[in-house]
């Protein structure tokens, strides 16, 4: 089973299991709209969902177009770096015995710093919808696409150690636009992907305490304030981890996650209960 039919199969059962009003209320909310005259969002922390008494929602994130650029003066210090590289020696015949085979690492390095475009790769990342937010007090980086679809399902992806919002690129046109690859156009996506704090584009923390429980708070805050009052969630490597903890912990907001990869996460014993040894 691939990546889209395990998507799919999710997509359904969430639609047998949320109710039409819930999934409304999220996609009224999108990026702020719809909210009631009344409400001031710059003055509310919280706004009210409309025509939902009971519900009340993070006001929208100031979200702001990004483009992608690295200076010329980065990149010429690469260069510079790479071409300084100072190789160890190896055992005649070793291969890969011993770890990376030297001449193998060697030719990928010198491809690097001569033979890959980075203005290239800028030019296709930046033809995706790009943005910058505040969230938590940091500022941080995502891809954001709507589905092309009657109700399209929000999920959050989130890459791996150590990596980039790159590997998840490859499963956003098929989420994002089924019916463009032979699915459903009632199975899309609207695909939000962010780059951990510290990692591409995000800001770096300047604090201790970046944990996987703390990134899936803000990935939690980031997606209510992009107007997803409930949504799924995928990740593999530390992004399963902190899909784990959007599951552990904002449940109230996240109907499903799914996993390329096991964490290990400790029981809950209840509030003031002793650690196990």
């Amino acid at each position: 089973m691939n990546h889209l039919q395990q998507a799919i199969i999710r997509r359904r059962w969430y639609d047998r299991s949320t109710s039409e009003t819930a999934r409304n209320g999220a996609e009224a909310l999108a990026f702020g709209t719809n909210l009631p005259s009344s409400v001031k969002a710059q003055d509310q922390p919280f706004v009210r969902c409309p025509g939902r008494p009971a519900c009340y929602k993070l006001r929208a994130v100031n979200s702001q177009p990004y483009t992608i650029h690295v200076t010329d003066r980065v990149l010429d210090d690469l260069h510079e770096r790479l071409a300084r590289t100072r190789w160890p020696d190896t055992v005649d015949g070793a291969g890969w015995d011993y770890g990376a085979n030297l001449d193998y690492v060697r030719e990928l390095a010198e491809y690097w710093r001569t033979g890959f475009d980075w203005r290239a790769q800028e030019t296709r990342l930046n033809s995706l919808p790009n943005y910058r937010a505040e969230v938590g007090g940091l500022g941080i980086h995502f891809i954001h696409v709507r589905g092309n679809g009657p109700h399209p399902l929000p999920i959050v992806l989130t890459h791996g150690w150590p990596s980039t919002f790159l590997e998840e690129l490859e499963v956003l046109p098929l989420l994002s636009d089924p019916a463009a690859h032979g699915g459903d156009a009632a199975d899309a996506f609207d695909v939000v992907i962010p780059s951990l704090p510290g990692y591409g584009f995000s800001d770096r923390p300047a604090e201790k305490g970046m944990s996987a429980k703390r990134t899936a708070a803000l990935w939690s805050e980031l997606m209510q304030g992009l107007g997803y009052s409930r949504f799924v969630a995928h990740g593999g490597d530390w992004g399963a981890a902190v899909t784990t903890q959007l599951g552990l912990g904002h449940s109230d907001h996240v109907a499903a996650v799914h996993l390329t990869s096991a964490t290990i996460v400790g029981p809950h014993l209840g509030e003031g209960s002793a650690p196990l040894s």
